[in-house]
């Protein structure tokens, strides 16, 4: 998401240079600061997901442990090896202390010892995995204190781009003239926004159409949410099974809302692109720029019109905020899921009656759940407003660059 900068302060006009002063500056600063915001963001939600799955990997090895265990048999010094190591590795890998769960590989050597030992061995491995679910309740705690920081970095680059916009349509409306050349090369506008008018116009109008729609995903999003903190809670009392239908429900309502508003997928700020994936919404990164770097010069309407189209953006951008409330509940909601979630680990290895019960599976999905949708609360608030202010941002610096070609020596008087 890093958005290469190259501000227009000083420009060369018919071989002489004229200080131009930029609007932009302003502009630039602000967006890096909903960048820096978004990437941390972004980075802690990986983060997390990676730790559901590793909690996911330790409870599939645990299960089975346990049914060895149930069944009178114990695990042997293979797999309670295997198991010793998958859990340190782990630990490490999260900074968890302690990842050890085999005291000696010696006890599983004998039939006797063997059902003691893989006991031993489940009870330690579940209690990492409740330590690992302690901290995906800490990244849902802290995300809300971050997303409440990056709603006022959005704000300030907001109100900066637009006045930003209105200053240089004002500006465009005053040039007079041809410009010297048709094109002029610029990485950061052609392989950001586009080659001409056309794309850069149309790519703006789709950043803010996205976001003047995308509200009711959010709240598809709460629903999910609840709805898996509610399986998960009912693990506790061995009714989680039944809670699965209303989070299939959910998925599904999600789902649609999704489908109905990305459609087949909308091009973004810099190749990237918001597509429906396993009835989610998900922001896939823009690739390396490739082909032509060079890029139309605007005609002055056309500058007025991107100009128009970016003060649009940013008042959609600002106001994304009005989702603030919703996306509150789905933190709160995940903050409960995971809390259930550790304490649901010991009631869920008890008896075998939960999992003939389904209740082990039904956990497993609103666990899935969390990490997936609670992932795409992060991702849905940051991904969108940041790149709409890197588009908008880029598309100013396309019509300031535009205006220097429209320059012209001054003639010298005798």
């Amino acid at each position: 998401m890093r958005i290469r900068q190259n501000r227009l302060s000083l420009e060369e006009i018919g071989g002489e240079e004229e200080v131009v002063v930029s609007v932009l500056p302003e502009v630039e600063e602000a967006a890096t600061d909903v960048e820096e915001a978004a990437t941390d963001i972004v980075d802690q939600t990986a983060a997390m997901e990676d730790a559901v799955d590793d909690a996911e990997t330790l409870t599939d090895m645990a299960e089975v442990a346990a049914d060895a265990v149930e069944e009178g048999t114990g695990i042997d010094e293979n797999t309670a090896e295997v198991l010793d190591i998958a859990t340190e590795a782990i630990c490490a890998k999260l900074g968890l202390s302690g990842g050890r769960v085999v005291a000696s590989l010696e006890s599983f050597g004998s039939t006797n010892s063997k059902v003691a030992a893989t006991r031993i061995a489940v009870e330690s491995v579940s209690d990492r995995i409740k330590e690992i679910w302690t901290k995906v309740k800490e990244f849902f705690k802290n995300l809300w204190s971050k997303i409440v920081g990056l709603y006022e970095y959005i704000t300030s680059s907001a109100t900066r781009l637009q006045s930003a916009a209105k200053s240089l349509k004002e500006k465009a409306a005053s040039i007079e003239g041809s410009p010297k050349q048709a094109k002029f090369k610029s990485e950061s506008i052609a392989h950001g926004i586009g080659h001409d008018a056309a794309q850069v116009s149309k790519l703006i109008k789709d950043h803010h159409k996205l976001t003047m729609e995308i509200g009711p995903i959010f709240s598809k999003v709460e629903e999910v949410t609840k709805a898996a903190e509610e399986v998960i809670t009912a693990a506790k009392e061995g009714k989680a099974a039944p809670k699965l239908e209303a989070l299939t429900k959910s998925k599904e309502g999600l789902a649609a809302a999704a489908t109905s508003i990305i459609g087949q997928g909308v091009a973004l700020y810099g190749g990237a692109k918001a597509s429906v994936s396993n009835g989610e919404v998900a922001f896939s990164r823009g690739g390396e720029g490739k082909g032509s770097e060079e890029v139309a010069v605007l005609t002055k309407p056309q500058m007025e019109e991107i100009c128009a189209d970016v003060i649009e953006l940013a008042k959609a951008t600002d106001a994304f905020k009005k989702v603030k409330n919703t996306v509150q509940k789905s933190v709160d909601n995940c903050v409960k899921a995971a809390d259930a979630a550790i304490y649901s680990v010991d009631a869920l290895s008890k008896t075998k009656d939960q999992k003939e019960a389904g209740a082990l599976e039904a956990v497993a999905q609103a666990k899935k759940a969390v990490s997936a949708v609670g992932g795409s609360i992060a991702k849905l608030t940051v991904a969108l407003p940041s790149m709409n202010i890197s588009a908008g941002k880029t598309a100013l610096r396309y019509v300031e660059g535009s205006m220097r070609e429209y320059g012209k020596k001054e003639e010298k008087k005798d």
